[in-house]
């Protein structure tokens, strides 16, 4: 049984998820009458189903049904005789509601999607075979292919000491997994600023919604900051150097130097540390808001008081060391929202999964099994390695925005070694 669905043939309302099952019996099985009996369908069914479990801090738990559709395959119960050695095949589709709980796994509950077909046999014991496929709904805050997981975010501040910033996060992959291009540009220091430390997280905020025993019940957990960039005072100086070689930041000063500036490229946390960010509008119990949290710090020259070092103060070649926080509010998607499946290829403008694709997907998928955790589900982004999404970002970099995105030819992902 194979499910996949097609964002392209979306309407405002819906996604589509199609799915087909196959069945076969096998060559060697006999033929006599008492078979031909036992080989006749009484019923075949795809169901596809959600299924939610929530744990609130405070206590109680919640078990709910999220989405529920049955099909029955009718066409399947005329045929008297299914012939040893031959494949069947039955298709159908599924309107998923675009407010639909997404999947949905974390510390506080789950949101499991499945798809199950069923087929009855006739004969004196019946006989039921199942067949099951893990289904993921994913969280999108739009449709517009390769362009919904690219970020670029300058934050332009001021800090008292510091003077005038600017905080530069891009990514053409800014999903769970993804990477994040990190531009810190002095456009104005002080005298004597030194940047010392430069750290940065990701910052969770979840709340949990009851359904059904609390209707309307919410509770908030508290923050949870998952490091991903740290960067010690050597780290610092030696970055900033390679900017200089390489032409220098933003930030001029009047005798026609650069100011200090650096640029690092980090890997952002996996699905087993962080979750993607919850759309606004659909029906998820378990809510995230993500933030990219920065902590600067720095010393200006400030020397201890008068009476001796205070206690609680961190200094740093006899000066007392700042530090600043940057928070800035982010939309991260999920590591399912590949940048190579996201739109289709040009030769697929019709047919949102044609055979060629299938086999393809199915055969990297067998390829990968050995690679991650759940063997039903296709490769996510936390399987790539760092050097293919940078490729990612040389092809986009070198196509206009707005024209046709990745070719087949163009991008094929590595991932991460295992061994």
């Amino acid at each position: 049984m194979t499910a996949f669905t097609s964002t392209k043939l979306s309407n405002d309302d819906h996604a589509i998820l199609y799915a087909y099952v196959e069945i076969k019996i096998p060559a060697s099985s006999s033929s006599p009458t008492s078979s031909r009996i036992r080989n006749r369908l009484k019923s075949l069914t795809l169901t596809l189903s959600g299924h939610e479990s929530i744990s609130f801090p405070r206590g109680g738990m919640e078990a709910n049904r999220t989405y529920y559709d049955e099909k029955s395959i009718d066409e399947a119960l005329s045929i008297t005789y299914f012939e040893p050695g031959r494949t069947y095949r039955f298709e159908r589709s599924f309107f998923v509601d675009h407010d639909t709980a997404p999947f949905q796994r974390s510390s506080w509950g789950v949101n499991n999607q499945r798809l199950v077909a069923k087929a009855t046999f006739h004969g004196l014991l019946s006989k039921t075979l199942t067949a099951t496929r893990k289904v993921y709904f994913i969280d999108c805050h739009n449709d517009e292919g390769n362009e919904m997981i690219v970020f670029d975010k300058d934050v332009r501040t001021h800090a008292d000491g510091l003077g005038p910033f600017s905080l530069r996060n891009r990514s053409e992959v800014f999903t769970v997994g993804g990477y994040l291009r990190t531009s810190l540009d002095l456009l104005s220091p002080l005298e004597g600023v030194t940047i010392v430390g430069l750290r940065a997280s990701v910052e969770m905020r979840t709340t949990l919604t009851s359904r059904v025993t609390r209707k309307g019940y919410i509770e908030t957990v508290h923050p949870k900051k998952v490091p991903f960039l740290s960067l010690d005072r050597r780290q610092v100086a030696e970055l900033m150097a390679t900017k200089k070689l390489q032409g220098g930041g933003e930030g001029v000063a009047p005798n026609g130097d650069t100011y200090p500036a650096l640029e690092v490229t980090s890997r952002l946390p996996d699905d087993n540390h962080i979750r993607p960010s919850t759309v606004a509008d659909n029906d998820a119990a378990v809510r995230f808001r993500n933030y990219l949290d920065y902590e600067i710090d720095f010393i200006d020259g400030e020397l201890p008081p008068a009476g001796g070092e205070e206690r609680e103060m961190i200094y740093v070649d006899g000066q007392k060391m700042k530090r600043f926080h940057v928070s800035i509010p982010v939309f991260i998607s999920s590591c399912g929202c590949r940048p190579d499946s996201l739109s289709l290829p040009s030769y697929a403008c019709e047919d949102p999964m044609p055979a060629q694709c299938v086999r393809e997907r199915r055969q990297e998928a067998e390829a990968l099994h050995d690679r991650q955790r759940d063997k039903g589900a296709f490769p996510c982004i936390c399987t790539f390695t760092l050097e293919s999404l940078l490729e990612v970002e040389k092809v986009s970099q070198a196509t206009p925005r707005g024209s046709q995105g990745l070719d087949e030819g163009d991008f094929l992902p590595r991932y991460k070694s295992r061994e």
